[in-house]
C-alpha cells in the first residue's frame, strides 16, 4: 500500500494504491459523503492479488482530502469527475477500469460519457442511470409519476430523524447514529455484523475533521443538485457491469434492471439479500465477478 496526495487546482486528494503499477488500473469511487477507506483494505487486496492495480481515494469534502466552504466555492459532480481524471493523470494512467458505488456511480457515468477514452470499463454498484426518484424522495416530493421508485417514505423518515441535531464533535452520538444509518441501508435481508460496521465507523471517524458543522444535505448532495439527475446512458460505449442488491432500500433493484437494459450490451449481476451496503461477506463474490468481467 502506498499513500499519496494529488493536487487538483485548490483541492488536495488523498489516494492509496495496492498492487503493481504495471498491472491494469482500477479506480474505486465511493458513494456520497463516503471515504476511500470504505472500500476496505481486504477488498482492495483481493483485487490487487488478482493482477490489478487498485486506487482508492477520499473525494473532496471527505476524510483527509480538502474540505470546501460550499457557499463560497460551489462545485458540481462534473468537477468531482475531473478530480478522478487528475488522479489518473498523476499516476500516469491513460485508461482505467472505473468502479462507482451509489453516487460514485453518478461520477463514473459522467466519466464514461464525457471522457470515454479514459474509461476501459464501467462498473456501477448499487447505482442508477436515473437519480430523480431519490432526489424527489429526499425532498418530500411524490415519485408516483416517475418510471422508477425511490426509497419508501418510512425509510426517508427514519434517516431524517436519525440526523436531526447531529454533532460531529460528539463521537458517541455520531457512532450510534452512523451504525443505525448503516442498519437501514443494509436492508432487512442481508446479515448485519455490528462489530464489522463499528470497526469501519471507528476508522472513518478517526479520519474526519470533527470541527466542521454537519451539513444536511451534505455538499455532495448540493453538488448533485446542479444535475443532471438522469443520464443518456445509451452513449456509454465501454463494457459495463451492473452490480446491485436484490433488497436495496435506497435505490431499489428495478433501477439495476432499467440501467442494464438501457446501456448497450451491459451485464447485470444481482446479489440476493444484499441491500444498499457492502458487508464483507460479499467481498469475495464481488471481487471474483469483477475479475471475471475485466478479464473477458
Amino acid at each position: 500500500m502506498t499513500e499519496r496526495f494529488i493536487e487538483q487546482n485548490d483541492v488536495s486528494l488523498w489516494t492509496e494504491t495496492f498492487g503493481s503499477q504495471s498491472d491494469p488500473a482500477v479506480i474505486l469511487i465511493p458513494g456520497a459523503a463516503a471515504q476511500g477507506v470504505q472500500w476496505s483494505q481486504v477488498f482492495c487486496e483481493l483485487l490487487s492479488q488478482k493482477g490489478f492495480y487498485i486506487i482508492r481515494f477520499d473525494p473532496r469534502d471527505t476524510g483527509l482530502s480538502t474540505h470546501i466552504d460550499f457557499s463560497k466555492s460551489p462545485y458540481k459532480m462534473s468537477d468531482m469527475a475531473l478530480d478522478v481524471l487528475a488522479i489518473l493523470d498523476a499516476y500516469e494512467i491513460p485508461t482505467a477500469h472505473v468502479v462507482g458505488t451509489s453516487m460514485g456511480g453518478y461520477i463514473a457515468q459522467i466519466l464514461s460519457i464525457d471522457h470515454p477514452k479514459r474509461v476501459k470499463s464501467l462498473t456501477l454498484i448499487m447505482s442508477t442511470m436515473d437519480f430523480t426518484p431519490q432526489v424527489y424522495s429526499f425532498m418530500g416530493m411524490s415519485t408516483s409519476l416517475l418510471n422508477l421508485p425511490g426509497p419508501t417514505p418510512e425509510t426517508i423518515n427514519e434517516l431524517k430523524n436519525l440526523f436531526t441535531g447531529s454533532d460531529l464533535s460528539n463521537r458517541e452520538q455520531w457512532m450510534t447514529k452512523g451504525l443505525e444509518t448503516i442498519r437501514i441501508f443494509n436492508g432487512k435481508k442481508a446479515p448485519f455484523n455490528e462489530k464489522e460496521w463499528m470497526e469501519q465507523l471507528e476508522l472513518v471517524y478517526s479520519r474526519m475533521d470533527t470541527t466542521r458543522p454537519i451539513q444536511l444535505p451534505h455538499n455532495h448532495a448540493l453538488a448533485s443538485g446542479f444535475g443532471p439527475t438522469k443520464f443518456n446512458v445509451e452513449k456509454i460505449a465501454c463494457p459495463t457491469l451492473i452490480i446491485h442488491g436484490a433488497h436495496d432500500p435506497i435505490i431499489p433493484v428495478m433501477h439495476a434492471h432499467a440501467t442494464a437494459t438501457a446501456i448497450p450490451n451491459a451485464e447485470k449481476f444481482i446479489i440476493e439479500d444484499m441491500g444498499h451496503a457492502r458487508p464483507r461477506i460479499y467481498d469475495q463474490l464481488i471481487a471474483d465477478k469483477l475479475r471475471e468481467f475485466w478479464e473477458k
